[in-house]
């Protein structure tokens, strides 16, 4: 370490150097570095760091705070322009997939409720309606003619209801004196038979209305479709003690019962949508009275006037007309599944 004498020397020697204007020459202290790495008086070390400290941490916090604004304004832009539908393209995707596929689970389910109770009433049904279309046509001599002798004579008889027997012996003795033929008989009549028997608490003692016996003897018609509706039209006016002209909405609602009982009517148009459509739609076994009711209530996009004017009005008593577009509709009974054409929606 050097004393004050040593410091005092150099000193003057320096002073020299620049007063003679050899500072730069060979003996300057440029070429004598030894002679530069002279030490200084030192500042406190706490001023020193201090400063020191102060300067670079002002000087590198600047630029940093400078750059995360700006990183923040650049995400904040970012922001504003992203897109929500890109965004959320695969959720979107996902949910449409999910819905689709709920809608196939549903209908698929509904379609499945509605098979069923199909197959229920086709189960269930003691004729199918090739067997009755074979008991038809072998009955070519039991006209609609015959068939109104035999309406007029139970009805004269039996003003409302009489028992199975009581109508068979009625019925066929009416056919023998009209055809004067006492071998008379109708052919494969045990179908008849097997309809009465199945019917819900049957007994042989047990009266019935004169219009389900009649109904059932109908199938064993043989004439159009059209001829058979006009039956069963005369037999509920008879019935319901009404004129020929009209008949009652309850009388044929009870004639459409009798069909469905008598296994006359599609399967597929007994089946009817019962309570909310959601999350499944349900279907029941629908009655004479639904089913007529289908047919007559007015239409979303019709007015009730039109409606009325072809079927009428729940409630109304109905003409032949009308009757005959309640029977020939898809939407209501179709006895005998032979009325699915020739028949407009109320236009």
């Amino acid at each position: 370490m050097l004393n004050q004498s040593a410091i005092g020397r150099l000193s003057r020697r320096l002073s020299t150097h620049l007063i003679n204007g050899s500072f730069l020459g060979p003996r300057s202290l440029v070429a004598q570095p030894n002679l530069l790495r002279v030490p200084l008086p030192l500042k406190p070390s706490s001023l020193r760091f201090s400063s020191t400290t102060g300067a670079g941490s002002s000087s590198s916090s600047t630029p940093g705070n400078n750059g995360d604004s700006s990183e923040k304004k650049k995400a904040a832009d970012d922001d504003d322009d992203s897109n929500v539908f890109l965004d959320n393209l695969g959720k979107i995707f996902g949910l449409c997939i999910l819905s689709i596929v709920l809608m196939v689970v549903r209908s698929s389910r509904g379609s499945t409720n509605r098979g069923n109770i199909r197959d229920e009433i086709e189960d269930t049904a003691v004729l199918d309606p090739v067997e009755i279309e074979d008991m038809r046509s072998l009955n070519e001599e039991f006209s609609a003619d015959l068939f109104r002798k035999v309406v007029g004579e139970v009805y004269s008889k039996f003003p409302e209801e009489c028992t199975y027997k009581e109508f068979l012996s009625t019925t066929m003795s009416t056919l023998r004196k009209a055809t004067k033929d006492p071998t008379f008989s109708i052919q494969v009549g045990h179908n008849i038979d097997r309809v009465v028997f199945s019917l819900p608490q049957y007994h042989d003692e047990k009266t019935y209305p004169n219009s389900l016996f009649l109904t059932v003897l109908t199938m064993a018609v043989y004439s159009t479709v059209n001829d058979r509706i006009k039956l069963i039209f005369e037999i509920a006016a008879r019935q319901s003690n009404a004129s020929s002209a009209k008949v009652s909405e309850h009388a044929t609602a009870e004639i459409v019962q009798h069909l469905a009982d008598t296994c006359q009517l599609p399967a597929e148009n007994q089946v009817i949508e019962v309570g909310s459509p959601y999350p499944v739609q349900q279907y029941e076994r629908a009655t004479g009275e639904q089913m007529v009711r289908c047919v007559r209530k007015p239409y979303k996009d019709k007015s009730p006037e039109v409606t009325y004017a072809a079927v009428g009005g729940e409630g109304e008593d109905v003409d032949f007309e009308q009757w005959e577009k309640i029977m020939k509709s898809r939407l209501g009974p179709c006895p005998w599944g032979e009325c699915y054409v020739g028949f407009r929606r109320f236009t």
